[in-house]
């Protein structure tokens, strides 16, 4: 009888082994998250935006209907040095810049990508980038080289006369 239910034993014992792996299929878990924004200098992607001339001020719709030159022509153009700091591990694929003037969106004069290439661990790169008009604020977008991190950076532009400008 012992030997019989000893064989039922290790059968029934095969078979789980063989039908199932014993394995687990889905896992839940909760994980805590801790997101904390920090100044730029302390971030993992850095950047840094400064005046490289005095603004052009922006023509108003009551300046345009007095001024006799368009409105085109009295935007200049301003350019902005933006620098642009790798603290991750891992390079940056580059990285595109965005200017906004009270939050609303101010187009670039050249379409291109101001930091095309990697920028490397450790290593800040410069890009002058030249608006139609006025910019408060820049808008920096990058990515890892791997793909896995994208991060963007809002910036305020300082004048030349700031300390992180020199």
């Amino acid at each position: 009888m012992r030997r019989r239910a000893f064989g039922a034993l290790a059968v029934a014992v095969a078979l789980a082994l063989v039908v199932s792996t014993g394995g687990v299929s889905a896992v839940d878990a909760d994980r805590d998250v801790s997101v904390r924004v920090v100044d730029a200098d302390e971030a993992y992607v850095g950047a840094n935006a400064c005046q490289r001339q005095p603004r052009t001020p922006t023509t108003s719709q009551s300046e345009a209907s007095t001024n006799s030159q368009p409105k085109a022509q009295t935007n200049r153009g301003n350019p902005v040095a933006v620098r642009l700091t790798n603290r991750l591990d891992d390079p940056l694929d580059g990285a595109t810049v965005t200017g906004l003037d009270d939050g609303r969106f101010v187009p670039r004069q050249d379409a291109s990508r101001p930091f095309d290439g990697f920028v490397w661990p450790g290593e800040t790169v410069e890009a002058t980038v030249t608006f139609e008009s006025a910019v408060d604020h820049l808008l920096v977008q990058t990515r890892a080289a791997d793909g896995r991190l994208t991060a963007e950076v809002r910036v305020t532009v300082h004048s030349r006369s700031h300390p992180d400008c020199s």
